[in-house]
């Protein structure tokens, strides 16, 4: 499948995967699984809520978001919860893509904002409640890369890292 031209990257990126898309009875990670094996794209970011954890057809590197459950995504990431193609991408890491001369970097953020953790010391010992909000350090390891999306049953995206242009596209069965 021909995805892009030398020096250029399109990357899938979705938005939250929970809930249903809009008049179906489609859940939006059977939408999310069937997208991965059919888009012509690079690679794959899921940015937060995947909520249903699943295999996918192709690799699909994940950020957690607030309605993902801290367990399921230590059982995933250790592999006590064997799924294929499902990468998680921790707070502040940085992960770099490839796809022929074109290297993208990029990094995340796990969670949601709170008042009551967003100052919380990097060295401090953290509550479980809070693994699911991200901290100001957080956050200052992450700002040369923002993009803010909606959830998958509005929309999904493609992002040209000639351009660095996000391309909106309205969720809906591709056959």
């Amino acid at each position: 499948m021909e995805t892009g031209r030398s020096g250029e990257m399109r990357l899938g990126v979705l938005g939250d995967i929970h809930g249903y898309l809009p008049g179906s009875d489609r859940m939006c990670i059977d939408f999310a699984v069937n997208l991965t094996a059919t888009l012509a794209v690079d690679a794959f970011l899921q940015v937060g809520d995947m909520c249903h954890y699943r295999s996918f057809a192709r690799p699909v590197h994940w950020i957690y978001g607030n309605n993902d459950w801290p367990d399921v995504v230590r059982q995933v990431e250790t592999g006590e919860r064997p799924l294929q193609h499902l990468h998680h991408v921790k707070t502040g890491e940085v992960l770099t893509l490839s796809h022929g001369t074109e290297h993208v970097r990029i990094a995340g953020l796990n969670g949601a904002f709170d008042d009551l953790y967003y100052d919380l010391a990097p060295e401090a010992e953290r509550p479980l409640e809070s693994l699911a909000f991200f901290r100001r350090t957080d956050v200052e390891k992450c700002l040369t890369l923002l993009y803010s999306l909606n959830q998958l049953k509005d929309e999904y995206y493609i992002l040209d890292t000639s351009s660095w242009t996000l391309e909106r596209f309205p969720s809906r069965s591709l056959v």
